[in-house]
């Protein structure tokens, strides 16, 4: 027998059916709490809150509350790391045969002029290459422009289950993807507005701590010609020119 039930108005209900105790303030200074601190946390549940939303009805949120689904401990983590920076989300739908469609939370201003776009749905296939956690992709550019967002969006869904997307895997986008720029490939390789610790997120659920692991892996535009020549030398020698990795506007080196 349920403690208390309430009915929403999308018809679904919840119910409290076991209380449960938990530190809201652990390992913070003495003082605490305060109001700055109460309003933080506020803001963090809220956005993450209406991040939820935007996903379809029921396809990552767990029916027993007490548990973090995946997404949420993904959001969670990228809430943390944009210091409460309201994101957009941004979704693709799904070609493929039994999974979800992907969402790409694009950052304005983060960090500095940047636009940065993180994906998320890449981690729910499976590839051979994937023994130690599956990849997202992060994708950081000085400008405006929304279509680079939605092209890392489109590549994750098109190519997940296909491309490992590994450090040095280079992909042709077949066309420019947007006016500002002559770019029509990217690169592979660790995001560069991000630390490394930072780029292992574990969303896995309690009690299975390191099962399921995602890693960021950052997408690099660039030209036809450097994606020739990294194909062909590899990409260290192509990571030790002299060029701007946020720049779209920019001239090839090779």
């Amino acid at each position: 027998m349920p403690l208390s039930s309430l009915a929403l108005s999308s018809g679904r209900s919840i119910e409290l059916s076991e209380p449960r105790l938990s530190s809201t303030y652990g390992g913070m200074l003495e003082g605490y709490p305060c109001k700055p601190v109460n309003d933080m946390k506020t803001r963090s549940l809220l956005r993450i809150a209406r991040a939820l939303a935007r996903f379809p009805r029921g396809e990552h949120v767990r029916e027993d509350r007490c548990v973090p689904s995946r997404v949420e401990s993904y959001l969670a983590h990228l809430d943390r790391l944009s210091g409460g920076v309201e994101p957009r989300f941004l979704p693709v739908a799904s070609t493929k045969e039994n999974l979800k469609g992907v969402t790409v939370i694009a950052y304005q201003d983060m960090p500095e002029d940047l636009t940065t776009a993180l994906t998320y749905g890449l981690s729910l296939a499976e590839h051979p290459d994937w023994k130690f956690g599956r990849p997202e992709l992060c994708l950081s550019v000085r400008s405006k422009d929304d279509r680079w967002a939605w092209a890392v969006g489109y590549l994750a869904e098109d190519l997940r289950g296909s491309c490992p997307f590994s450090y040095g895997n280079t992909i042709d986008f077949g066309e420019r993807v947007s006016p500002e720029s002559d770019m029509t490939a990217f690169v592979v390789f660790a995001p560069a507005v991000a630390d490394r610790t930072d780029c292992r997120i574990d969303v896995s659920p309690p009690g299975h701590e390191g099962h399921d692991i995602i890693h960021l892996a950052g997408l690099y535009p660039i030209h036809g010609t450097e994606r020739q020549y990294i194909d062909e030398h590899g990409l260290q020698p192509f990571w030790e020119l002299d060029w701007d990795a946020y720049d779209v506007a920019r001239r090839p080196v090779v």
